[in-house]
């Protein structure tokens, strides 16, 4: 790529800008999984760093080589210190169709285990992170997949959910945008064969295991996911 325009120069000379290293795993079904990492303001190999783990919205969507006002940017973490980790779990788009479509009936599967994998591949290959300081952070389904970590591991030390999903069904019952739980639920939580579905991937059926402390954030204006996904986690 070649620079075209220089406008902002003046503004970005005393910003931390840390370059994105893509990499490569193993991740559910063995497929091969994308992540990013980007390394903290004034980085010293020597030194160990905590770990801050995006989620990405959607789960139709993705971590792109781009800047998106939809999304946190992931260089305001690295300019905080952290080792900022970013995954293309499965669901994810532009990487197939075959493998955005497995997201199906796999809301806490495939993505929980891509990120599992992802976080240890990224300890196991960077001596510079802190495996005992390890951070999640998401939005939308990310928000979601943070009250799903909460049920399902101890590894984190806090999480912050934004605009997420507690109850997958009493989320369907709420929402403005029905496709989204009806394609990849496998249906509607009123007939018996997907509500199991519903159920299985439900955060709040795991809410006696929730134990991190974890950061609220929700909008009223919110009509996808509304405010009593937040609320009512909170209440725990």
């Amino acid at each position: 790529m070649r620079q075209l325009t220089h406008s902002n120069e003046d503004k970005l000379q005393n910003v931390h800008i840390s370059p994105a290293e893509d990499f490569w795993f193993a991740g559910a079904r063995n497929d091969s999984v994308h992540g990013w990492l980007l390394k903290p303001y004034n980085f010293n190999p020597s030194k160990k760093y905590p770990l801050a783990l995006m989620v990405h919205g959607g789960p139709q969507g993705a971590n792109m080589h781009m800047f998106g006002m939809g999304q946190w940017n992931p260089n305001l973490y690295a300019s905080a210190g952290f080792v900022t980790v970013q995954i293309n779990f499965h669901g994810s788009s532009s990487y197939g169709q075959e493998f955005t479509d497995s997201i199906t009936q796999q809301w806490g599967g495939y993505p929980f285990e891509d990120l599992m994998k992802g976080v240890d591949h990224v300890i196991s290959e960077n001596a510079f992170v802190d495996k005992n300081r390890l951070v999640a952070l998401g939005g939308s389904y990310g928000g979601y997949m943070m009250n799903w970590l909460n049920g399902n591991t101890k590894r984190f030390r806090a999480l912050v959910a934004h605009d997420g999903q507690f109850n997958t069904i009493a989320g369907y019952y709420s929402t403005d945008e029905l496709w989204f739980p009806e394609h990849d639920l496998g249906g509607v939580p009123f007939v018996e064969r997907s509500r199991e579905v519903y159920e299985r991937w439900n955060p709040e059926r795991l809410a006696g295991e929730f134990s991190t402390p974890t950061l609220f954030i929700h909008g009223e204006k919110d009509f996808r996911l509304t405010t009593e996904q937040s609320v009512a986690p909170w209440t725990l």
